[in-house]
């Protein structure tokens, strides 16, 4: 009888434990995205941060920007910017598309703490972009 019970047991309890595992997985390895007022203002309302928004509809023309920014961002002059990606449909892109007047894709937005220093819709070179990050930063080349 015991035996039983205990091979009974073991099926349950492997799925218990690989739930936890995966729970665990997911909260350890998984960040929240942040909200707008935090994109757009940080956790002190005041910050100095840069954030480059990039609103985008997955594929196509707007995927290519996506890339083409990160190859940007990647370089030693812009490692202060954070993007911060905004697919068309999510939560994130209801509540700032309709505040920044989002209408083309893709569209970037750069801000410093919560003013907005440059602004561009469509697709955009990656060594136009570079002069223009370049520009509203007061970088020179």
């Amino acid at each position: 009888m015991r035996v039983q019970l205990e091979k009974n047991l073991i099926v349950p309890v492997s799925l218990i434990i690989g739930l936890v595992i995966v729970i665990v997985a997911v909260v350890l390895y998984t960040q929240p995205l942040p909200s707008s007022t935090q994109i757009t203002q940080g956790a002190g309302g005041g910050e100095t941060k840069h954030y480059l928004l990039l609103f985008y509809i997955p594929g196509g023309l707007s995927e290519r920007q996506v890339n083409i920014t990160k190859r940007v961002l990647a370089e030693e002059e812009f490692k202060d910017i954070e993007l911060h990606l905004i697919e068309k449909g999510s939560d994130l892109w209801r509540d700032l598309a309709k505040r920044y007047d989002v209408h083309d894709y893709p569209t970037l937005i750069l801000f410093k703490g919560a003013t907005i220093l440059w602004r561009h819709e469509g697709l955009i070179s990656e060594e136009h972009l570079r002069t223009n990050l370049l520009n509203s930063l007061g970088v020179s080349e």
